[in-house]
């Protein structure tokens, strides 16, 4: 991505902002304790159709959740099994993204997110933690992106922000919302704002 061209409001155009990672990242790097017990995968591209989305505690619409959600056990008291729960929710939620099953994977980098936030309240978690919830609400604002929820897209990227302001993978995922939702200089922001962080990029 030529963040440089797309920062210059001149060069701002809708063919910078369509363009969209197509497969989640894999960059999170496990503890030697957690290793041999998870592998990693991560990754974009979508006018919400609902104004009702909350992304507060990244809660997704009812019509993305599904009757059978377990989601709603108890999460680990220890952050190295909340960290292997994480990774496992996170490939899952890669496999089926790749296998074109959007539900599933918002259901995946949902339950992910929700396992490790005990771990990171207030902002005051581990590097690995804050990685892992920064992939995690990344590719949920990508998938959300794909199935034309940019409001949600839009704040779950915000969310990922709140964790570091200078992500560049946000800042891109809620530009291309932006874009969608008609806030083109917002979205110009954030690219000038990524092109800062990631001069190079």
């Amino acid at each position: 991505d030529d963040l440089a061209a797309a920062a210059a409001p001149s060069s701002f155009t809708s063919e910078v902002l369509n363009e969209a990672d197509s497969a989640p990242d894999a960059d999170v790097a496990m503890s030697d304790a957690n290793a041999a017990a998870a592998a990693a995968a991560d990754d974009d591209d979508g006018n919400d159709k609902e104004s009702t989305d909350s992304t507060d505690d990244l809660q997704i619409p009812d019509d993305l959740e599904d009757d059978n959600d377990d989601d709603k056990d108890t999460p680990p008291a220890d952050p190295t099994d909340a960290i292997v729960q994480a990774m496992t929710q996170k490939e899952e939620g890669n496999a089926a993204f790749k296998a074109g099953d959007y539900t599933t994977a918002v259901r995946s980098y949902r339950k992910g997110t929700t396992v490790l936030k005990p771990f990171n309240k207030s902002n005051t978690g581990d590097d690995q933690v804050k990685s892992l919830l920064l992939t995690l609400q990344t590719n949920l604002s990508m998938v959300c992106y794909k199935q034309e929820k940019y409001k949600m897209s839009r704040d779950v990227a915000g969310k990922a922000l709140e964790i570091d302001p200078a992500n560049v993978k946000a800042l891109y995922r809620r530009a291309v919302a932006l874009r969608k939702l008609g806030d083109a200089e917002s979205a110009r922001a954030d690219l000038r704002d990524a092109l800062r962080a990631e001069p190079n990029n």
